[in-house]
């Protein structure tokens, strides 16, 4: 009997009953026991197929697992030979004896297309297409799930900002409350992911010597780069959490401020996010001059 009761863990031991039968699987190839894998097999193939989310340690597992296993039972000679043509043109031949080939394709437009297959050897091919891209600036929208962040923009002294019109050379903060509320517990292994537009550079007080001076929470780890800063950090239940980055309106011009997110690095229902802005960097004195 090799059913494992449904489980994730978040923090610890980062379990899930997806990389236990992973563990199972890889176990039984290595001990040559074929019959026995091969429902494991298909059962993590087809999660690992599905749409369904999947954490880094879940997903790793399951692939070094199948991998093994497509190994160990692999046919000396069995190669994949197919050509495809994306929407009938530019036909491409391709050959591997590799158990795996991935082809990145490049779409020039937003046409609608097709991508044709032929299979020309004696091998059962498998395909799937899959698309990747960025949100268009001002396309993303604010969502949440077990999780609720509101963002801030304010002077050093405090006062409310508004962040789409700001004064060359501005000293300003940005001011993140994340709130847990409660119904699942302690959160841990949380990430928080602040990128600024181009027009605004990051003020490090870490390597300035000196704090915002406001108040905010200790993260367990923060990563301060040039253009964004990622906040780690575990959340209690019922309890917020503030961090706050220091900035300066360095350039003047319209960029756009991409969205303010923050997730559960282990479980992917736990997640907000505010939305992108427009935002201009204008000469002192025209900040309040709204352009008609």
């Amino acid at each position: 009997n090799y059913e494992v009761n449904n489980y994730d863990r978040m923090n610890r031991t980062f379990g899930s009953s997806t990389r236990d039968k992973a563990m199972i699987l890889e176990t039984l190839v290595i001990m040559n026991e074929k019959e026995k894998a091969t429902p494991l097999v298909i059962e993590l193939s087809k999660a690992m197929s599905s749409n369904s989310w999947y954490s880094t340690q879940s997903t790793a597992y399951a692939l070094i697992a199948l991998t093994r296993y497509a190994g160990e039972n692999s046919l000396s000679g069995n190669e994949m030979f197919f050509n495809y043509t994306l929407s009938g043109k530019d036909k491409k031949e391709k050959r591997t004896q590799l158990p795996l080939f991935r082809e990145d394709i490049e779409i020039a437009d937003a046409k609608p297309g097709s991508v044709q297959i032929s299979n020309r050897g004696d091998a059962v091919l498998y395909a799937r297409i899959m698309l990747e891209g960025t949100p268009l600036a001002g396309a993303e929208s604010a969502e949440s799930s077990k999780l609720k962040i509101g963002v801030t923009y304010k002077t050093l002294a405090g006062k409310k900002l508004d962040p789409t019109r700001i004064a060359q050379g501005t000293d300003f903060l940005a001011e993140v409350k994340v709130t847990n509320p409660g119904i699942y517990g302690y959160y841990s292994n949380m990430a928080l992911a602040q990128i600024f537009p181009s027009g605004w550079e990051i003020i490090n007080t870490r390597l300035a010597g000196f704090s915002t001076v406001h108040e905010e929470s200790s993260p367990q780890y923060r990563d301060i780069r040039d253009d964004r800063v990622y906040t780690h950090f575990g959340i209690s239940g019922n309890y917020t959490n503030t961090y706050v980055v220091m900035l300066n309106a360095a350039y003047r011009g319209k960029f756009y401020l991409p969205a303010v997110s923050c997730e559960a690095m282990y479980d992917n229902s736990i997640y907000a996010r505010e939305a992108g802005m427009w935002v201009e960097v204008v000469k002192p004195g025209e900040e309040d001059e709204y352009p008609k």
